[in-house]
Order: structure tokens, then C-alpha cells, then sequence
């Protein structure tokens, strides 16, 4: 296997598509070089000092972020977090924002809220 299909088989086997799931680091940096560090992000709003990852995939796409040496307040911190997404936003920014944030919110915020 090559590129981020080793990512994307482990986030499909642990979490589907759009939920944050913490990644071995053994994977992130063996599928590392298959990445292109982004800017098109609300993480690094939130946390500068985070690394953000895409792959060049158009569909079926893998977002990472590094969050490994960073204390997050109320959050786990020192991880490799990676999500899957329909639409890389690199490619389909609209429909990103249409079908994969409005995902990736629900599930990250809503859900994880009424579970605590």
C-alpha cells in the first residue's frame, strides 16, 4: 500500500468518515511524505502551533493534525488526530462546506457533547 491508503483504511476500521480519531504515530509518519501541510483550517485558528495535513486526494480525502508537544486546555493533548472527508476543501471548497463541516461538527461537537 501506498500513500495515505493505510490512514484511510485505519480511520475507516476505527471511526468512518468525519469523527476526530487519534492515530499511531508510527502510522502518521509512515504515510507522512504522501501529505501536504494545509492552511485551509479552522484548527490552526484554534491551536497555531498545530501541523495540518491533507492528502491530494479530490474525494474520499484524509485531514490530519499534529497536535504531538502541544497542551490542549479540556482536550487530549500530544496526538496525531485524523479525520476522513467526501470532499477534499483543497479541491471542493463548497461542497466541503456544504457536506463535510456540517459532518464533522455533529459528530465532533454535538455527539461528543451529549456523551460526557
Amino acid at each position: 500500500m501506498t500513500g495515505t491508503q493505510p490512514i484511510i483504511d485505519y480511520l475507516k476500521k476505527h471511526s468512518g468518515y468525519s469523527y476526530d480519531t487519534a492515530v499511531p504515530e508510527e502510522l502518521f509518519e509512515r504515510c507522512r511524505d504522501s501529505l501536504e501541510e494545509t492552511e485551509r483550517t479552522r484548527v490552526t485558528k484554534y491551536f497555531p502551533e498545530a501541523s495540518s495535513y491533507r492528502d491530494e486526494r479530490r474525494r474520499k480525502s484524509v485531514h490530519l493534525t499534529d497536535y504531538r508537544g502541544l497542551e490542549r486546555d479540556r482536550m487530549e493533548s500530544d496526538l496525531v488526530v485524523a479525520h476522513l472527508e467526501h470532499f477534499n476543501p483543497e479541491y471542493h471548497p463548497v461542497l466541503h462546506t456544504l457536506i463535510d463541516f456540517p459532518l464533522w461538527y455533529i459528530r465532533n461537537r454535538i455527539i461528543e457533547r451529549n456523551r460526557k
